[in-house]
């Protein structure tokens, strides 16, 4: 008896390389949705700190001179709410305060970015 010559994939082969491209195609998704993710994660933490940096320069543009405090506001940018904490701190006996703002989108208390500097306080 001569043995035929095997001229196709037996089902076997078929069925492991069907699983095969099934485990990539599912790995090429969920890191599709990861990077979906970290796309509008980044865009939140961008946004968040230009209305941070906008607000410092509101604090330090100031006419009158600085007092010790905490101050809430909320901001729009990019079509969303934004609310900003500043907190302003006398440091030590001299003329010299810290003041930081903190930003979180909407009624989130998540706070997505900070920033502080220190500033002569008189006028």
């Amino acid at each position: 008896m001569t043995r035929r010559r095997q001229k196709g994939m037996t089902l076997i082969e078929v069925l492991v390389a069907m699983a095969i491209l099934g485990t990539v195609a599912g790995s090429v998704l969920v890191m599709t949705g990861q990077s979906a993710q970290f796309v509008v994660a980044s865009e939140e933490r961008l946004l968040a700190r230009i209305v941070a940096d906008n607000a410092m320069v509101l604090a330090l543009a100031r006419q009158a001179a600085l007092e010790a405090g905490f101050e809430q506001a909320e901001v729009e940018l990019g079509g969303r709410v934004w609310k900003t904490a500043k907190t302003i701190a006398r440091i030590g006996a001299s003329d010299i305060y810290r003041v930081e703002i903190a930003v979180s989108l909407g009624e989130s208390t998540q706070i997505l970015t900070r920033v502080s500097t220190l500033t002569g306080g008189g006028r």
